[in-house]
C-alpha cells in the first residue's frame, strides 16, 4: 500500500494503480485507499486524465489477471470476499490494531 501511494506521488500511475491492484487481491480493505491515491495524483500532483485512466486500467488488469487463473470473474471474487468476511463474526482478533484499542477484537460484529 506505501508503495503504491509513493508511486502515485512520483507519477507512475501505472506502477501505483498495479501495486494497488495486488494489494486489494492480499488484503481487500485496501480498496479504501484506491480513491485517496486518485485523489493525490489528480487534485495535489495535477496528473492528466488519460494517465489516471491508465493507472485505474493496470490496477483492474492486475485484478484480473490472477482471478483469471482461478476462473474467476469479478463479481465472483467480491462474492468470495463477502461470504468469507461473513463467515467470522468478529472485527479482529489477537490483533494490536485500531479494533484492539477500542476494545472490539472479539466483540461480535452482530452486536
Amino acid at each position: 500500500m506505501l508503495a503504491s501511494m509513493l508511486a502515485a506521488r512520483r507519477g507512475r500511475l501505472v506502477l501505483a494503480g498495479s501495486l494497488i491492484g495486488l494489494g486489494i487481491l492480499t488484503k481487500p480493505q485496501h480498496i479504501v485507499a484506491a480513491p485517496v491515491a486518485l485523489w493525490i495524483a489528480a487534485r495535489v500532483d495535477g496528473i492528466p486524465t488519460r494517465r489516471l485512466i491508465n493507472g485505474i486500467a493496470a490496477g483492474a488488469l492486475a485484478i484480473a489477471a490472477p482471478s483469471a487463473l482461478f476462473r474467476l470473474w469479478p463479481w465472483d471474487l467480491a462474492a468470495r470476499v463477502l461470504r468469507s468476511s461473513a463467515v467470522y463474526p468478529y472485527a479482529s482478533v489477537n490483533a494490536l490494531n485500531f479494533w484492539n484499542g477500542l476494545g472490539g477484537n472479539w466483540r461480535s460484529d452482530a452486536a
